[in-house]
């Protein structure tokens, strides 16, 4: 079962925001590129 998990890969990442009541999908790479730094662009 271990083994599983740590081979898994991941597909998708939400984010919450329970205050303005809005959920969003993002794949690995979207969000990679939401959270990278300017200057390394």
């Amino acid at each position: 079962m271990y083994d599983d998990i740590l081979n898994a890969t991941i597909h998708s990442i939400y984010f919450i925001n329970i205050d303005r009541g809005f959920t969003k999908e993002l794949d690995p790479q979207g969000y990679v590129d939401l959270t990278e730094y300017p200057w390394k662009k």
